[in-house]
């Protein structure tokens, strides 16, 4: 599993793509944490280049609902001018079975760094806290309060 839910209230942590865990409170977020991981290797790339393979942590798990989601949230970024298409190669991800794959390249890189900065402040990190910071075991839904009434993980 690929998130968790924490505190109950419908906050999840989507650790999908490289760098640090986002949480997301939206179908949004998830798009805004691709387009960040994608831009974020572009920029970083010895060669220029990257494809969505490059932005998962695990090539072995499938995205989230087929993954549909994904493409349009790079298109978004294409269309912006940030970056455009370079060629294609076949998907090394076993959940894509060698389907085609888009490569890209930065089109416009100061425009990309704005973009990044841009991202990086919509977004929530999630800090990990000990070892247990980015499990996938669901949070525990007991909230620790001063008074001496129990919340039993309702948010008031």
């Amino acid at each position: 599993m690929m998130q968790q839910t924490l505190f109950d209230i419908g906050l999840t942590v989507c650790d999908l793509f490289v760098g640090r865990p986002i949480e997301t409170r939206s179908a949004g977020d998830r798009c805004r944490a691709a387009q960040l991981a994608l831009l974020t290797v572009l920029l970083k790339s010895r060669s220029g280049t990257a494809s969505t393979d490059d932005i998962v942590r695990d090539s072995s798990k499938a995205f989230p609902g087929g993954g549909k989601w994904l493409g349009p949230a790079v298109s978004q970024l294409a269309k912006d001018g940030l970056i455009q298409s370079c060629g294609a190669t076949r998907s090394r991800r076993t959940p894509r079975r060698k389907g085609l794959l888009s490569e890209w390249e930065i089109a416009d890189r100061e425009a990309a760094k704005l973009k990044v900065k841009r991202l990086k402040r919509g977004l929530t990190f999630h800090e990990k806290t000990g070892s247990a910071g980015a499990s996938t075991e669901p949070a525990n839904s007991q909230t620790h309060t001063d008074s001496k009434e129990k919340t039993d993980g309702q948010v008031n």
